[in-house]
């Protein structure tokens, strides 16, 4: 199969992404990007037989995820900025087509669920270049990586000739994982038959960190090199099977790119220590799961609202709490909780995510500063939520809890859309705890179910507390958010909690002329009111934590509400800097 590099979409792309760091050949890789591009169908897949060369043979195959995902990882190696949202979005659905299960493993073959079981089978290369390209675009989903964590004893792929060219792909999708010890032992095992194994071999040594074996390898490869076997035309995948007898595709030009790699990578290799798994992140596998849930429209500019809105959360500082409220609750209550299965506290934080999601974007679209389009995303994301919760198969005690909080975010919206908008009749009453708590009070519906899952009742007095630790945390968050908006949310006619305070005291309708005379009384009266009762919620939600007995990490919960108690004494600093500021601008005016 010499000199048919040219009309595979494979082995275009793997050499695309062997010399993706190479200044040097760029002009080559454009061409190779370039070509790549042409080979994506308008579904967003691809086949291992090109089918934009003049006179390449039709393909016997369908479009399958290796050939797909290789070429995407290549592009995207070679210039990011070429891969856009709509081809992002179309890569999601081919997962969702092919997945066993939501976050892995997924199948070769974009056939029809019902096709025939050679074409439905799961592969450990394929599904490592699955997770290579999701890694680059920074998400790691936990059952692919264990699925991957799996094969990497007994490497095998009925597609390659080898188990180091396995292990290759596997190592590229699990760098800097804990997993990487485990692909060093199994890589050290490995004998190479010819120069383009030992170019896989040092590579993927290298990707482990194990840079003195790989430096033993070299001379081996230097001296291969030397003798023109660099270009020799080596077994690279399989092409056919004919008798039962397997055909390897074979091209020099892969050859000489993968040593090529090999030596580039060890001119750049620093030995660093490996990442601990504590190091390791788990937010971006439930963005990625979540993101995957909510990829159920085939609409472009929808699915690039939907990954922009999730792309943000990265950025939040308070992201675990959006993302791992329940694992981090788990690993901090007791052993009882600590003993869940990471399937469903997984499952748990991508509920509560989503959650978070859906009312996110309905306050937005209340508000005004959301896009009414997405609240078709708002509804998948809340009937994704329920489905993970419906799946806990928790009790009717928790059934009703779990629908109460939700009937009262939703009586919380209505109360503020008919009686918190200008103009007013009268002002709202938010003398009840309800009032701010209420929008959010599904956050807690997680750890309740950590609790619940663990074996405590809905009556036991721990879930209790847990309840009323997050009324009282919600409560002074609300009030911390709406001291920090009320300026914004006065100009917008939102009769928060705190432009209440502010109306209530000047005792007159609301001017946009007067916002002097009301930002007197903000820095007067109410933040002085506000930041008392922030404290006082402070004070009842560490009364709280204290009523919940022995728990490992009650400082868990401390660290969620010291910012919200740091935001309030710095309110009041700022409070004398600002009287001082509107009192020389009184006098300067004329």
């Amino acid at each position: 199969m010499e000199g048919r590099f040219h009309c595979l979409t494979f082995t275009n792309a793997l050499i695309l992404s062997a010399l993706a760091s190479d200044g040097e050949a760029f002009a080559l890789r454009e061409r190779l990007c370039r070509r790549l591009e042409q080979e994506l169908a308008p579904v967003g897949t691809a086949n291992y037989r090109m089918r934009s060369v003049p006179g390449a043979q039709p393909s016997p195959y369908p479009n399958d995820l290796d050939d797909t995902f290789c070429a995407l990882s290549a592009i995207f190696l070679h210039d990011k900025q070429r891969l856009d949202g709509d081809q992002l979005a179309k890569a999601t659905m081919a997962l969702t087509a092919t997945e066993v299960e939501p976050g892995g493993p997924y199948r070769t073959w974009l056939v029809q669920p019902d096709a025939a079981p050679i074409w439905r089978d799961i592969d450990p290369a394929v599904n490592a270049n699955v997770a290579y390209f999701l890694k680059l675009n920074g998400i790691r989903l936990p059952k692919l990586d264990a699925y991957l964590a799996s094969q990497i004893s007994l490497p095998a792929s009925p597609y390659y000739p080898s188990p180091l060219h396995v292990l290759y792909f596997l190592t590229r999708a699990l760098e800097g994982t804990p997993h990487t010890r485990q692909l060093e032992a199994t890589l050290l095992e490995c004998q190479p038959d010819n120069i383009l194994e030992r170019a896989l071999l040092i590579t993927s040594l290298l990707r482990c960190n194990a840079i003195k074996p790989a430096r033993a390898l070299m001379p081996g490869l230097i001296q291969a090199l030397d003798v023109g076997q660099g270009l020799a035309a080596l077994p690279i995948c399989v092409d056919t099977i004919s008798g039962g007898e397997k055909f390897f595709a074979v091209c020099s030009e892969v050859t000489a790119a993968l040593c090529i790699e090999a030596l580039r990578l060890l001119e750049t290799t620093v030995e660093t220590p490996t990442p601990s798994i504590n190091q390791l992140e788990p937010t971006h596998s439930v963005i990625a799961t979540a993101k995957m849930l909510l990829s159920t429209t085939e609409d472009p500019v929808l699915q690039t609202l939907t990954d922009g809105f999730l792309a943000k959360l990265t950025n939040i500082p308070q992201v675990r709490e959006l993302t791992t409220l329940p694992l981090d609750f788990a690993q901090a209550w007791n052993n009882q909780t600590q003993q869940l299965s990471a399937e469903v506290l997984q499952n748990l934080s991508v509920g509560h995510l989503l959650g978070w999601v859906a009312y996110t974007l309905y306050d937005d679209i209340i508000d005004d500063d959301g896009t009414p389009a997405l609240s078709s995303i708002a509804n998948i994301a809340a009937r994704q939520m329920y489905r993970l919760f419906r799946d806990l198969n928790l009790d009717d005690d928790f059934q009703r809890f779990f629908h109460a909080r939700l009937d009262g975010m939703d009586e919380a919206n209505a109360t503020e859309l008919l009686h918190a908008r200008f103009p007013l009749e009268r002002l709202p009453d938010y003398s009840d705890n309800k009032s701010l708590y209420g929008r959010s009070g599904g956050v807690m519906l997680s750890s309740v179910a950590v609790l619940r899952l663990a074996g405590y009742p809905q009556t036991a007095p721990e879930i209790a507390g847990v309840t009323t630790f997050f009324e009282h945390y919600l409560a002074a968050k609300q009030l911390n958010d709406d001291a920090h908006d009320w300026q914004k949310d006065l100009t917008n006619g939102h009769a928060t909690s705190v432009v209440t305070k502010i109306l209530a005291s000047y005792g007159q309708a609301y001017n946009p002329s007067d916002l002097q005379k009301l930002q007197k009384i903000f820095w007067h009266e109410v933040i002085v009111d506000v930041c008392r009762d922030i404290n006082d919620h402070i004070v009842k939600a560490r009364e709280a934590v204290r009523s919940f007995g022995a728990i490992e990490k009650p400082s868990f919960f401390t660290k969620l509400i010291e910012p919200l108690a740091a935001s309030a004494e710095k309110a009041l600093v700022e409070r004398e800097r600002s009287l001082a500021f509107l009192a020389t601008f009184t006098d300067q005016q004329p």
